[in-house]
């Protein structure tokens, strides 16, 4: 846990819930690869925004969205779930 959400400075974070965020938001959209050991979000059939480079998996655009070396749920945890 970092000093900085202990003592109250910044909000909890979590991979896993970020990840878990992003693939409700995406639905069908969403991508996930594993390359290099890091957990890469992409979402299919999107223009990249500016600054990013042109992106294809299996011939249909993706846009990158999140990487993480983890999605495993941290100490910080706020178990993020979506609405029912």
């Amino acid at each position: 846990m970092s000093m900085a959400y202990e003592m109250g400075l910044r909000g909890p974070r979590c991979n896993g819930c970020k990840f878990a965020q992003l693939k409700h938001k995406l639905d069908d959209k969403f991508l996930h690869l594993v390359e290099g050991g890091w957990h890469s979000v992409y979402e299919w059939d999107a223009e990249p925004v500016s600054g990013q480079s042109k992106l294809e998996h299996k011939g249909r655009p993706i846009r990158f969205r999140a990487s993480f070396m983890s999605i495993g749920h941290s100490d910080e945890c706020y178990h993020w779930r979506p609405r029912a």
